[in-house]
């Protein structure tokens, strides 16, 4: 009964995070800035009285936890955009796996002993025209003056209000070979370099010809050839684990 429980509390737990992601993409995709939203959730699972307690859970706030960096050069300029925080939930699962749900630069990822994936793809979007390439991507940084954790059985809102967004679109590239590079410092470096690889794959790119993925110390660095439009957004989101956005 417990291994249904703690099982039936993660499939509650996913369906959260991926509010969490919906509602985030709604702030930024409406411009929204006046309003704060609450996303509920679950940090734990039912016991089974008199023989089993409740398994408890770890929602963390993480600010400077992982980072996304675009880097590339527009009309000559040296260009560089930086993302960082996480939103984290770690499962003190007895019965069922123990697993990690999280949210981090726009997508929810699930991670335990046997691997980890993307669960809920980021707003990144890539197209193949000839031999050239068009990049879309949004950048999600969390903010708050410190990190947050909580520990408990009882749910928790983690609300957000969105703070600013700045938006470019950028058609000169300038390096030799138009080249975007994108390093992600990560613990996660698995689940991000199978996104992006199948991403590219999907969409008719060339590993070796059009992008490459290599290994970096705590992460992973993505370069995509001959790009010539890339628009990039970058919003800023103000979140709270327990209590409301100011």
């Amino acid at each position: 009964m417990m291994e249904d429980n703690e099982e039936s509390h993660m499939r509650d737990v996913k369906g959260q995070f991926s509010k969490l992601k919906e509602t985030v993409d709604e702030q930024i995709s409406l411009d929204n800035r006046d309003e704060t939203r609450d996303t509920t959730i679950a940090l734990g699972a039912d016991g089974v009285p008199p023989f089993e307690k409740e398994t408890q859970s770890q929602l963390s706030l993480q600010l400077n936890s992982e980072f996304f960096n675009y880097s590339f050069q527009d009309s000559g300029d040296d260009i560089y955009e930086n993302s960082s925080g996480s939103i984290d939930l770690y499962a003190l699962n007895r019965f069922y796996v123990q697993q990690r749900l999280v949210y981090e630069n726009g997508a929810v990822l699930i991670v335990q002993s046997k691997g980890q994936i993307v669960y809920n793809e980021p707003e990144f979007h890539v197209e193949k025209h000839g031999d050239e390439v068009k990049l879309s991507s949004t950048l999600i940084s969390l903010y708050h003056d410190s990190d947050d954790r909580i520990t408990g059985t009882r749910p928790e809102k983690v609300s957000t209000r969105l703070w600013y967004t700045d938006r470019w679109v950028y058609t000169n590239l300038s390096d030799p070979n138009r080249v975007v590079t994108l390093t992600i410092k990560t613990r996660y470096s698995s689940a991000w370099e199978t996104y992006y690889d199948t991403t590219f794959r999907n969409a008719g790119l060339v590993n070796g010809e059009d992008y490459n993925i290599t290994a970096v110390s705590g992460g992973i660095r993505i370069t995509i050839d001959r790009v010539f439009e890339f628009s990039l957004t970058h919003a800023f989101i103000e979140a709270y684990i327990g209590r409301q956005a100011k």
